[in-house]
């Protein structure tokens, strides 16, 4: 095949891309319908698929379908149920019994398990951490973290899996809180991300974040502000700050829940 050069090559080797990928699509769907038709496929399991399509343009984030980013590190830790079970109990005074969690099935890529009680405030969350690392290297830019409330409130104990990673998502990077709110994609509260932080320091004697910062748009004031979690190496201290519900930059990624 002669090299395609210039910008009229370029158009072409495009148009190709697109042609194979629409021919790929109307294959496929009519495969797809034709499964339906004969039952082989429940017809509601892939309007559901096809619901998240059409209602969400990170749809291929949401159903993990983007390319997956490595991360041995993150990997190689693992989070039980008894891990949090402990780590609630010892750490926050809540108790949890293993039959109050029900675990939803696990995602293909790399993730790690996390349980969140409805009962796990903030400062909670925030006094756990003081006790792991030291009041002198946690800072909080209010006294009074329970002034953040979810947005999603629950009973008992939820149970959901998050990207095993170091650092915040990568697929959610430059998103604002609204934007997240927009797109229907559930992440992280406050108390969730620093319940993560203390047992992520547990297994490992390491902070999460050394490089971005969590944004915590699970979580909402009584004026629609955001928390963010952040480690800093250079001082060598775990920051809760803020910021408004449009506030985007690079460095500043959620933490999606599956």
């Amino acid at each position: 095949m002669p090299a395609l050069t210039g910008q009229n090559g370029i158009r072409k080797m495009v148009a190709q891309t697109n042609l194979a990928a629409m021919q790929r699509f109307f294959g496929l769907t009519a495969s797809v319908v034709d499964l339906v038709v004969r039952g082989a496929r429940n017809p509601a399991h892939v309007s559901d698929l096809l619901q998240q399509v059409k209602e969400h343009e990170n749809f291929a984030t949401r159903l993990g379908l983007e390319p997956v980013i490595s991360d041995p590190e993150a990997e190689a830790v693992k989070f039980t149920v008894e891990d949090w079970l402990r780590f609630y109990r010892d750490d926050c005074g809540i108790s949890i019994s293993e039959s109050d969690i029900v675990i939803p099935a696990p995602p293909t890529f790399p993730h790690w398990l996390v349980a969140e009680p409805a009962a796990l405030t903030p400062n909670q969350g925030y006094a756990a951490m003081e006790r792991r690392f030291g009041g002198n290297q946690c800072w909080r830019h209010t006294g009074n973290l329970d002034v953040y409330e979810r947005i999603h409130s629950f009973i008992g104990v939820r149970a959901f899996y998050v990207r095993a990673r170091i650092e915040a998502d990568e697929e959610l990077k430059d998103q604002s809180a609204q934007m997240i709110w927009d797109a229907k994609t559930s992440t992280l509260s406050l108390q969730a991300r620093e319940a993560l932080e203390c047992l992520f320091f547990e297994k490992t004697n390491q902070h999460l974040d050394r490089q971005n910062v969590t944004l915590c748009s699970g979580s909402r004031d009584s004026d629609g502000n955001v928390p963010r979690v952040y480690w800093r190496p250079d001082t060598g201290e775990l920051g809760v700050r803020w910021c408004d519900s449009g506030f985007r930059r690079v460095d500043v990624r959620a933490r999606q829940q599956f």
